[in-house]
Protein backbone atom coordinates (compact mmCIF):
# COMPACT_ATOMS: atom_id res chain seq x y z
CA UNK A 1 0.00 0.00 0.00
CA UNK A 2 1.09 3.60 -0.86
CA UNK A 3 0.70 4.49 3.13
CA UNK A 4 3.53 1.83 4.31
CA UNK A 5 6.03 3.21 1.40
CA UNK A 6 9.25 5.21 3.34
CA UNK A 7 8.98 8.73 1.69
CA UNK A 8 11.25 10.07 -0.41
CA UNK A 9 12.12 7.18 -3.02
CA UNK A 10 14.64 6.34 -5.19
CA UNK A 11 13.91 8.08 -9.11
CA UNK A 12 13.65 3.92 -10.19
CA UNK A 13 10.92 3.32 -7.23
CA UNK A 14 8.33 5.35 -8.70
CA UNK A 15 6.83 2.79 -11.01
CA UNK A 16 6.89 0.75 -7.86
CA UNK A 17 4.15 3.39 -6.18
CA UNK A 18 0.74 1.58 -6.15
CA UNK A 19 -0.98 2.80 -8.35
CA UNK A 20 0.83 4.69 -10.30
CA UNK A 21 2.09 2.25 -13.14
CA UNK A 22 -1.52 0.96 -13.32
CA UNK A 23 -2.82 4.23 -13.84
CA UNK A 24 -0.72 5.14 -16.70
CA UNK A 25 -1.64 1.76 -18.25
CA UNK A 26 -5.28 2.16 -17.99
CA UNK A 27 -5.39 6.21 -18.58
CA UNK A 28 -3.03 5.54 -21.60
CA UNK A 29 -5.56 2.94 -23.26
CA UNK A 30 -8.87 4.77 -22.23
CA UNK A 31 -6.78 8.04 -24.02
CA UNK A 32 -6.05 6.42 -27.03
CA UNK A 33 -9.51 4.41 -27.11
CA UNK A 34 -11.47 8.29 -26.93
CA UNK A 35 -9.42 10.17 -29.03
CA UNK A 36 -9.34 7.80 -32.00
CA UNK A 37 -12.92 7.37 -31.42
CA UNK A 38 -13.39 10.69 -31.55
CA UNK A 39 -10.86 11.34 -34.57
CA UNK A 40 -12.34 8.59 -36.69
CA UNK A 41 -15.87 9.81 -36.25
CA UNK A 42 -14.88 13.34 -36.82
CA UNK A 43 -16.88 14.20 -33.69
CA UNK A 44 -14.49 17.14 -33.36
CA UNK A 45 -13.63 17.81 -37.29
CA UNK A 46 -10.77 20.78 -36.83
CA UNK A 47 -7.49 20.11 -35.36
CA UNK A 48 -8.03 23.18 -33.47
CA UNK A 49 -11.14 21.53 -31.50
CA UNK A 50 -8.91 18.04 -31.70
CA UNK A 51 -6.13 19.38 -29.85
CA UNK A 52 -8.39 20.50 -27.13
CA UNK A 53 -10.19 16.78 -25.94
CA UNK A 54 -6.93 15.64 -24.18
CA UNK A 55 -7.22 18.54 -21.98
CA UNK A 56 -10.90 19.04 -21.29
CA UNK A 57 -10.80 15.20 -20.39
CA UNK A 58 -7.94 15.99 -18.17
CA UNK A 59 -8.89 19.11 -16.64
CA UNK A 60 -12.16 18.42 -15.74
CA UNK A 61 -11.64 14.62 -14.71
CA UNK A 62 -9.05 16.24 -11.85
CA UNK A 63 -11.37 19.67 -11.06
CA UNK A 64 -13.93 17.01 -10.29
CA UNK A 65 -11.88 14.68 -8.24
CA UNK A 66 -10.49 17.34 -6.17
CA UNK A 67 -13.69 18.67 -4.28
CA UNK A 68 -13.14 15.54 -2.54
CA UNK A 69 -10.06 17.12 -1.16
CA UNK A 70 -11.10 20.12 -0.82
CA UNK A 71 -14.00 19.11 1.78
CA UNK A 72 -11.61 17.13 3.45
CA UNK A 73 -9.26 20.19 3.92
CA UNK A 74 -12.33 22.21 4.69
CA UNK A 75 -13.72 20.24 7.71
CA UNK A 76 -9.92 21.13 9.57
CA UNK A 77 -8.50 23.70 7.36
CA UNK A 78 -5.29 24.45 10.27
CA UNK A 79 -4.28 20.68 10.47
CA UNK A 80 -2.54 19.71 7.34
CA UNK A 81 -0.33 16.95 8.59
CA UNK A 82 -3.17 14.68 6.83
CA UNK A 83 -1.60 15.63 3.51
CA UNK A 84 1.59 15.59 4.18
CA UNK A 85 2.21 11.43 3.04
CA UNK A 86 0.35 10.34 -0.79
CA UNK A 87 -2.48 8.08 -0.68
CA UNK A 88 -3.71 5.87 -3.22
CA UNK A 89 -6.32 7.97 -4.72
CA UNK A 90 -3.85 11.14 -4.86
CA UNK A 91 -1.21 8.92 -6.92
CA UNK A 92 -3.96 7.94 -9.05
CA UNK A 93 -4.67 12.03 -10.13
CA UNK A 94 -0.98 12.19 -10.32
CA UNK A 95 -0.18 9.26 -12.37
CA UNK A 96 -3.79 10.24 -14.89
CA UNK A 97 -1.92 13.87 -15.09
CA UNK A 98 0.81 12.54 -15.70
CA UNK A 99 -0.23 10.33 -18.61
CA UNK A 100 -2.63 12.63 -20.02
CA UNK A 101 0.12 15.14 -20.86
CA UNK A 102 2.32 12.70 -22.43
CA UNK A 103 0.06 11.71 -24.76
CA UNK A 104 -1.29 15.14 -25.28
CA UNK A 105 2.24 16.15 -26.85
CA UNK A 106 2.51 12.51 -28.22
CA UNK A 107 -0.74 12.82 -30.23
CA UNK A 108 -0.66 16.92 -30.77
CA UNK A 109 2.87 16.23 -32.85
CA UNK A 110 0.77 13.77 -34.85
CA UNK A 111 -2.38 15.63 -35.75
CA UNK A 112 -2.53 19.44 -34.43
CA UNK A 113 1.00 20.24 -34.35
CA UNK A 114 0.11 24.00 -35.21
CA UNK A 115 -1.38 23.77 -31.59
CA UNK A 116 1.21 22.48 -30.04
CA UNK A 117 3.53 25.81 -28.87
CA UNK A 118 7.35 26.07 -28.15
CA UNK A 119 6.17 27.49 -24.83
CA UNK A 120 2.51 27.00 -23.12
CA UNK A 121 2.51 23.54 -24.92
CA UNK A 122 6.37 21.95 -24.70
CA UNK A 123 7.96 23.58 -22.16
CA UNK A 124 4.83 23.49 -19.69
CA UNK A 125 3.93 19.99 -20.37
CA UNK A 126 7.41 18.61 -19.60
CA UNK A 127 7.64 21.16 -16.35
CA UNK A 128 4.63 19.67 -15.24
CA UNK A 129 5.51 16.05 -15.96
CA UNK A 130 8.79 16.47 -13.84
CA UNK A 131 6.91 18.19 -11.28
CA UNK A 132 5.01 15.05 -10.62
CA UNK A 133 7.57 13.08 -11.10
CA UNK A 134 9.04 15.36 -8.00
CA UNK A 135 5.47 15.09 -6.39
CA UNK A 136 5.30 10.81 -6.64
CA UNK A 137 8.92 10.29 -5.13
CA UNK A 138 8.44 12.61 -2.48
CA UNK A 139 4.89 11.16 -1.49
CA UNK A 140 3.29 14.44 -1.66
CA UNK A 141 0.46 13.08 -4.02
CA UNK A 142 -2.01 14.86 -1.75
CA UNK A 143 -0.93 18.17 -2.21
CA UNK A 144 -0.84 18.04 -5.28
CA UNK A 145 -4.69 17.13 -5.25
CA UNK A 146 -5.46 20.18 -3.09
CA UNK A 147 -4.17 21.62 -6.44
CA UNK A 148 -5.99 20.39 -8.55
CA UNK A 149 -9.10 22.63 -8.43
CA UNK A 150 -6.69 25.04 -10.61
CA UNK A 151 -7.62 23.28 -13.51
CA UNK A 152 -11.24 24.75 -13.47
CA UNK A 153 -10.63 27.69 -15.62
CA UNK A 154 -9.06 24.97 -17.95
CA UNK A 155 -12.49 23.19 -18.30
CA UNK A 156 -14.15 26.61 -19.37
CA UNK A 157 -11.42 27.26 -21.49
CA UNK A 158 -11.57 23.73 -23.63
CA UNK A 159 -15.03 24.17 -23.47
CA UNK A 160 -15.04 27.59 -24.92
CA UNK A 161 -12.28 26.80 -27.51
CA UNK A 162 -14.33 23.44 -29.11
CA UNK A 163 -17.33 25.13 -29.50
CA UNK A 164 -17.38 29.02 -29.51
CA UNK A 165 -20.94 28.78 -28.19
CA UNK A 166 -19.92 28.47 -24.79
CA UNK A 167 -16.68 30.48 -25.00
CA UNK A 168 -17.31 32.59 -21.29
CA UNK A 169 -14.76 35.08 -21.45
CA UNK A 170 -15.20 36.66 -17.85
CA UNK A 171 -16.87 33.42 -16.34
CA UNK A 172 -13.28 32.39 -17.10
CA UNK A 173 -11.26 34.86 -16.01
CA UNK A 174 -13.09 34.91 -12.73
CA UNK A 175 -12.60 30.95 -12.35
CA UNK A 176 -8.92 31.32 -13.17
CA UNK A 177 -8.95 34.47 -10.53
CA UNK A 178 -10.25 32.61 -8.01
CA UNK A 179 -8.43 29.15 -8.29
CA UNK A 180 -4.53 30.17 -10.00
CA UNK A 181 -4.22 33.42 -8.15
CA UNK A 182 -6.18 33.85 -4.98
CA UNK A 183 -6.55 30.05 -3.73
CA UNK A 184 -2.83 29.81 -4.97
CA UNK A 185 -1.18 32.32 -3.23
CA UNK A 186 -3.46 31.28 0.08
CA UNK A 187 -1.85 27.74 -0.20
CA UNK A 188 1.58 29.27 -0.22
CA UNK A 189 1.40 31.26 2.50
CA UNK A 190 -1.16 28.69 4.51
CA UNK A 191 1.18 25.32 3.75
CA UNK A 192 4.08 26.82 4.82
CA UNK A 193 2.56 28.74 7.77
CA UNK A 194 0.70 25.40 8.97
CA UNK A 195 3.78 22.35 8.03
CA UNK A 196 6.94 24.24 8.05
CA UNK A 197 8.15 22.19 5.37
CA UNK A 198 9.63 24.05 1.85
CA UNK A 199 9.72 21.48 -0.29
CA UNK A 200 6.11 20.82 -1.44
CA UNK A 201 5.80 24.71 -0.82
CA UNK A 202 8.49 25.43 -3.27
CA UNK A 203 6.83 23.27 -5.82
CA UNK A 204 3.82 25.30 -6.00
CA UNK A 205 5.66 28.61 -5.92
CA UNK A 206 7.38 27.33 -8.41
CA UNK A 207 4.39 27.78 -11.00
CA UNK A 208 2.49 31.10 -9.33
CA UNK A 209 4.70 33.52 -11.26
CA UNK A 210 3.25 31.68 -14.81
CA UNK A 211 -0.26 31.94 -13.62
CA UNK A 212 0.02 35.72 -12.83
CA UNK A 213 1.65 36.32 -16.28
CA UNK A 214 -1.19 34.46 -18.10
CA UNK A 215 -3.92 36.66 -15.73
CA UNK A 216 -2.36 39.49 -16.92
CA UNK A 217 -2.19 38.53 -20.24
CA UNK A 218 -5.69 37.65 -20.18
CA UNK A 219 -6.67 40.99 -18.68
CA UNK A 220 -4.65 43.62 -20.87
CA UNK A 221 -6.06 41.16 -24.14
CA UNK A 222 -9.90 41.75 -22.73
CA UNK A 223 -8.90 45.64 -22.74
CA UNK A 224 -7.34 45.14 -26.39
CA UNK A 225 -10.62 43.49 -27.64
CA UNK A 226 -12.82 45.48 -25.51
CA UNK A 227 -11.45 48.90 -27.45
CA UNK A 228 -11.71 46.96 -30.52
CA UNK A 229 -14.70 46.11 -30.57
CA UNK A 230 -15.78 49.75 -29.02
CA UNK A 231 -14.47 51.11 -32.28
CA UNK A 232 -15.91 48.75 -34.81
CA UNK A 233 -19.66 49.60 -33.17
CA UNK A 234 -18.81 53.17 -33.72
CA UNK A 235 -17.86 53.07 -37.26
CA UNK A 236 -20.04 50.33 -38.14
CA UNK A 237 -22.56 49.90 -35.74
CA UNK A 238 -21.68 46.34 -34.65
CA UNK A 239 -22.71 44.46 -32.34
CA UNK A 240 -19.99 44.53 -29.12
CA UNK A 241 -21.73 41.66 -26.70
CA UNK A 242 -20.60 39.14 -28.62
CA UNK A 243 -17.03 37.60 -28.65
CA UNK A 244 -15.06 37.15 -32.17
CA UNK A 245 -14.48 33.56 -33.04
CA UNK A 246 -11.66 34.67 -34.24
CA UNK A 247 -10.25 36.77 -31.11
CA UNK A 248 -7.28 34.63 -30.17
CA UNK A 249 -7.94 35.03 -26.59
CA UNK A 250 -8.53 32.29 -25.12
CA UNK A 251 -6.69 29.69 -27.33
CA UNK A 252 -3.67 31.94 -26.11
CA UNK A 253 -3.85 29.98 -22.87
CA UNK A 254 -3.34 26.32 -24.32
CA UNK A 255 -0.14 27.13 -26.46
CA UNK A 256 -1.86 29.08 -29.59
CA UNK A 257 -0.25 32.38 -29.60
CA UNK A 258 -1.72 35.49 -31.94
CA UNK A 259 0.91 34.44 -34.80
CA UNK A 260 -0.28 31.08 -34.77
CA UNK A 261 -3.75 31.17 -34.81
CA UNK A 262 -3.67 34.36 -37.67
CA UNK A 263 -1.88 31.69 -39.61
CA UNK A 264 -4.37 28.55 -38.65
CA UNK A 265 -7.57 31.14 -40.03
CA UNK A 266 -9.86 29.10 -38.27
CA UNK A 267 -10.19 25.89 -39.34
CA UNK A 268 -13.86 26.30 -38.49
CA UNK A 269 -14.76 29.31 -40.41
CA UNK A 270 -12.97 27.91 -43.38
CA UNK A 271 -14.85 24.91 -43.60
CA UNK A 272 -17.93 26.11 -43.52
CA UNK A 273 -17.44 28.85 -46.23
CA UNK A 274 -15.77 25.77 -48.54
CA UNK A 275 -19.33 23.95 -48.06
CA UNK A 276 -21.44 26.68 -48.80
CA UNK A 277 -19.21 27.45 -52.20
CA UNK A 278 -19.81 23.81 -52.86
Amino acid sequence: MTSAIEYPIQWSEILDVYPFKQTLIYTSISINLVFFTVYLLKLLPTPKQLSWLITLISSSTLTLSSTFFIYDLIKNPFDLTRFSTSTTFSVILSAFFFTTLIWDLVLGVIFYPKYVDPVTGWIHHIAYIFALLVITKQGFCQYYALMCPMEAPTVLLALGSINKKLRQDWLFGGVFFVTRIAYHMYSIISWYALTGDWRPVSIIVAFFPMHVIWFRGFILQQIRIAKKRKAEAENQGGDTTVPNPKDPLLNSFNGVSTSIEASAKDYGLKDRRASENK
